[in-house]
């Protein structure tokens, strides 16, 4: 960094800033998106568990006629377990893809973090066999 302010390199000054931007905000939005991620499961989940199976409680089937309530208890079953994954798969993407997403929102290239990252790897590697 010292060789890039004395030589005027503009270009690394900037990536080394906007990879400390990176590494500083990157966990603080994971934290956020877990929260919003945990919050649109629930609704998700309540939300598609309510249309769906409201639209077969309505279904008025007499006691005796076992077949259709095994047909209507099943299709509630299906429905439910749909309503999980859904919620589920959108939990996931929102924690996975959330705080790239913001990175990229703002102007940020989310690749900061991990070339910083992989470059810390390759340093500790590298003293690691230097030590055996």
């Amino acid at each position: 960094m010292a060789f890039s302010i004395t030589t005027k390199r503009q270009e690394k000054i900037i990536d080394f800033l906007l990879a400390g931007v990176s590494i500083f905000f990157k966990p603080i939005l994971v934290v956020l998106f877990i929260y919003l991620s945990l919050f649109l499961h629930t609704l998700v989940q309540e939300i598609v568990l309510i249309l769906s199976v409201s639209q077969f409680s309505v279904l008025n089937v007499l006691d005796t006629n076992f077949g259709a309530q095994l047909a209507i208890g099943g299709i509630k079953g299906i429905m439910t377990i749909m309503a999980m994954l859904a919620s589920c798969y959108i939990m996931w993407k929102l924690i996975i893809k959330g705080p790239d997403w913001v990175m990229d929102l703002i102007g940020i290239k989310g690749g900061q973090d991990t070339i910083v990252s992989d470059s810390l790897a390759q340093k500790l590697e590298r003293r690691g066999t230097m030590i055996h």
